[in-house]
């Protein structure tokens, strides 16, 4: 028995990091104004030629795209734009990427339902036994979330562009990503110099919740302590 508990709050712990980082993925990739300021920043206009009012529509396509069942041409269209704004070559690699999302949405959703489930067991088992494995979970899971971010954007401000290749690699089965300035929109709306500021926003965002999730963890250790000291009495 004691086995099971211990092993369902490391499960627990380790759902804490994944169900950060999955919302805070999904989130940046269905936010238009994710897309629209790093078009702006890194000078869509002045690459490609783009008009403000096509950065702005491009930008709610793609987060559409990313957040609906619809095809890429439907959403192009859709903002007022040719169904060919994208070639093929990039049309393809977007659907990569939206299956790419698909998964971290299912990590999200395992990880968040097996969170939930925690608590309410935690919470059937009674209070003593949910303040005690809860606050101790989520103090855990935190700091683990820290130790993630601190070791990621050690490897990112090591060398980001090895990163970002190792992240391709693994993350793709084809060679759809490797692009073209010359002939592709898409790495000239989005050059590495976005995803880096992108990866730092989604750790800034990660640090942020872990400290507030530890600091509920702490709150509710706090309240264990001065139930336990009652129950002493």
């Amino acid at each position: 028995m004691r086995l099971l508990a211990s092993l369902s709050t490391a499960l627990f712990v380790i759902a804490i990091p994944l169900a950060i980082i999955s919302t805070d993925v999904r989130w940046l990739a269905l936010s238009p104004s994710f897309y629209e300021n790093g078009q702006m920043k890194f000078g869509a206009m002045q690459t490609i030629g783009l008009r403000a009012e096509q950065v702005q529509a491009s930008s709610r396509a793609l987060s559409s795209y990313f957040g609906s069942h619809n095809d890429l041409a439907s959403e192009l269209q859709k903002q007022g734009l040719p169904a060919d704004f994208f070639n093929e070559r990039e049309t393809n690699h977007l659907k990569d990427v939206k299956v790419l999302l698909i998964r971290v949405l299912r990590v999200q959703q395992i990880a968040l339902g097996y969170g939930i489930i925690f608590l309410l067991v935690a919470l059937v088992l009674g209070p003593r036994n949910f303040l005690r494995r809860v606050s101790r979970g989520l103090l855990l899971g935190a700091g683990l979330t820290v130790v993630v971010l601190i070791v990621f954007g050690a490897l990112s401000f090591a060398d980001f562009s090895d990163l970002f290749l190792m992240f391709h690699l693994v993350s793709f089965t084809n060679d759809l990503w490797i692009l073209d300035p010359r002939t592709d929109y898409l790495i000239r709306m989005f050059p590495s110099q976005f995803f880096f500021e992108a990866a730092l926003t989604l750790a800034a965002y990660a640090l942020i919740e872990s400290i507030g999730i530890a600091l509920v963890g702490a709150g509710l250790s706090v309240v264990q302590r001065r139930f336990a000291t009652q129950r002493a009495d």
